[in-house]
């Protein structure tokens, strides 16, 4: 069994407290029933997230839409990915299925050079 909720995080895999015989990742919280939705690294992995806190190093976006590549965690792999940008805000959509957790940051890249960069949301499920 896990301590609660509050303990756990989207995305999560150990620490779950659920024995199925395969890894078991949190999908959801849901506060007002004190529940946690879990389900297989397959359904928690997507390829589209939604950014907020959206900057660019330039200042502004290279296009509403571009493509870059996209790291999604401290030390991660760049992926292929499309972006669109509206104000602060912006849609990721990945190449290839990722597990990303709201609040992790995506940072855009064009080469080796940062062009900017977004906060995971949560997602609208």
């Amino acid at each position: 069994a896990h301590a609660g909720i509050g303990g756990l995080t989207v995305g999560q895999r150990s620490g779950v407290g659920v024995a199925t015989g395969e890894r078991m990742y949190v999908l959801r919280l849901v506060p007002d029933r004190r529940a946690a939705v879990i389900g297989t690294k397959e359904q928690v992995t997507r390829t589209s997230y939604d950014l907020g806190d959206v900057r660019f190093v330039a200042g502004a976006a290279p296009s509403d839409e571009f493509t870059t590549a996209a790291v999604l965690r401290y030390r991660g792999t760049p992926l292929a990915a499309a972006v669109r940008v509206s104000g602060n805000d912006a849609t990721l959509e990945l190449a290839s299925p990722a597990l990303v957790a709201p609040g992790q940051a995506a940072v855009f890249y064009d080469g080796d050079e940062v062009i900017g960069g977004g906060v995971v949301k949560p997602a609208l499920r």
